[in-house]
């Protein structure tokens, strides 16, 4: 009888064909763990470009001067470009050097690529200098406004 040695450089090795199976599946199954996460999914597919539009409907017909106390048409457009039905909340303000009054607060639900255009008459406060009427987008960094003088 032959007695095995146990000198590792006399032992019998592993294939190269099973090593290289190992390696194949330890990689495969760390491209499949990979591929399933939110960041791969966003390097490799198309998302689209998610926005609003707001924008004054008429700007050239924005007034430059009001009366205060005078009611005045403030006509703007949403257009939803978010790729989801969203609401919007919105107010229109009054700023001078005084501080800023809210005229109008409001809210409405836009389907996908749905606009709608919008005419909040608001009152012009009291005062004599000039003031900024801003239509915001409540909880969105977006906002259109505009200088009125008061005569």
């Amino acid at each position: 009888m032959t007695e095995r040695s146990s000198d590792p450089a006399t032992s019998k090795r592993v294939p190269k064909w099973a090593l290289g199976l190992g390696l194949f599946l330890v990689l495969a199954a760390g491209f499949v763990a990979v591929s399933h996460t939110q960041a791969y999914k966003l390097a490799t597919t198309h998302q689209p470009e998610r926005f609003t539009e707001l924008y004054f409907t008429h700007p050239d017909a924005l007034p430059a001067r009001a009366e205060p106390g005078s009611k005045l048409p403030v006509a703007f457009t949403l257009h939803n470009q978010e790729s989801r039905d969203t609401t919007y909340n919105y107010r229109i303000t009054f700023t001078d050097q005084g501080g800023t009054v809210t005229l109008v607060t409001h809210s409405l639900q836009l389907k996908t690529n749905q606009q709608r255009a919008i005419t909040e008459d608001i009152v012009i406060p009291t005062g004599d200098t000039r003031g900024e009427v801003s239509v915001q987008l409540i909880h969105e960094d977006q906002s259109v406004h505009f200088w009125i003088e008061r005569n």
